[in-house]
């Protein structure tokens, strides 16, 4: 079979495949749409030529002319700082796209309502079937409009904020009175808890926890050390000042509110020679935490499982479900390993 000639620089069409398999263009069609009714033999030389010719079938075309409007095509929208649970839900969201036969487009959210704004407008205006909010962090009214319009919206950790849309999310409450309760049934006393930004849903509710888990206890608030608006140096920077103090004033324990957190206050505490003395649980685990020693104990999510019933969720609503909002809160899972129990030594 002789490759078409014409220009390089463009792309195949499908006439030039039907020209090239000397066959009509519905025969072409129907080849890429696996219909019945074509004969192994044409069917075979169809497929050469799409091979020889390099040739892609323009979805979004096919989709118009069976009267759908979709582009095939998720938006994503992650939080502005990368970190390992964001990555993870992002892969798992691309995996069900992939099943779909749809692509993933995705983009930061910097907690500027406006400039996040600006992000969603470019996104709508690639006509993008649905959209996935990870960790967002403000109100995104804006989106209503487009939701009327039948634009799917799925928040991933994080809550709606009052939009009428599906929500998949980690028990970060529950996990972090769990993690809480474990280091008080050890003893300690005198704990730190270094948490992120505040204005996060999923954030305030892990404080929240620690707070209640506190409060049962009936421990002094004198005896924490509370401080928010944590990212890695920052809890390096932190730590160290908490942990230079006089030895009876220095937190026996240390609860990081994430895992980038955690890795700040495991640096400083390796500085000082203290990572055997002085108790650390973080919520959110991440690679080689399990290697050090000791072993970072870990509140647990899923962030596969979290993408996974995401996307799930955004393809039922594209595919057409209309029923009420769902709102799913997952379980997490306390992995002792060492650090967290490690007794207070004072």
């Amino acid at each position: 079979m002789t490759q078409n000639s014409g220009n390089a620089n463009s792309h195949p069409t499908i006439k030039d495949v039907a020209a090239l398999a000397q066959v009509a263009p519905k025969t072409v069609s129907r080849v890429i749409n696996e219909e019945p009714y074509v004969s192994s033999t044409t069917k075979e030389r169809v497929l050469s030529a799409i091979k020889e010719l390099h040739y892609r079938p323009d979805v979004h075309a096919a989709d118009l002319k069976r009267g759908k409007s979709s582009s095939r095509t998720l938006g994503v929208l992650l939080g502005a700082r990368p970190n390992p649970f964001s990555s993870s839900v992002h892969w798992s969201i691309d995996s069900v796209a992939v099943q779909h036969s749809s692509l993933v487009l995705a983009s930061a959210l910097t907690g500027n309502q406006d400039r996040d704004s600006k992000t969603v407008d470019e996104m709508l205006s690639r006509r993008i079937d649905g959209l996935i909010l990870v960790t967002a962090a403000s109100s995104q009214d804006y989106l209503i409009p487009e939701m009327r319009r039948g634009l799917a919206v799925v928040f991933a950790d994080s809550t709606s904020m009052g939009l009428p849309s599906d929500t998949v999310m980690s028990d970060n409450y529950a996990g972090a009175i769990n993690g809480t309760r474990a280091l008080l049934s050890i003893g300690h006393r005198n704990m730190a808890y270094l948490g992120a930004k505040k204005n996060v849903y999923t954030v305030s509710q892990r404080r929240k926890g620690f707070l209640a888990a506190v409060k049962e206890s009936s421990l002094p608030m004198g005896n924490i050390d509370l401080v928010d608006d944590m990212d890695e140096c920052k809890a390096y920077t932190v730590t160290c000042r908490l942990i230079d103090r006089a030895r009876t004033k220095r937190p026996t324990a240390i609860f990081a509110g994430q895992n980038l957190i955690a890795r700040g206050v495991i640096r400083a505490l390796r500085t000082r020679g203290l990572e055997k003395s002085i108790a650390i649980i973080s919520f959110d685990d991440a690679d080689m935490f399990d290697m050090l020693d000791p072993g970072i104990t870990v509140i647990k999510q899923n962030p596969e499982n979290i993408g996974r019933i995401a996307a799930n969720m955004a393809f039922e609503r594209i595919n057409g479900l209309t029923a009420e909002p769902r709102h799913i809160l997952l379980p997490t899972e306390l992995i002792p390993r060492g650090s967290g129990e490690i007794p207070p030594s004072q």
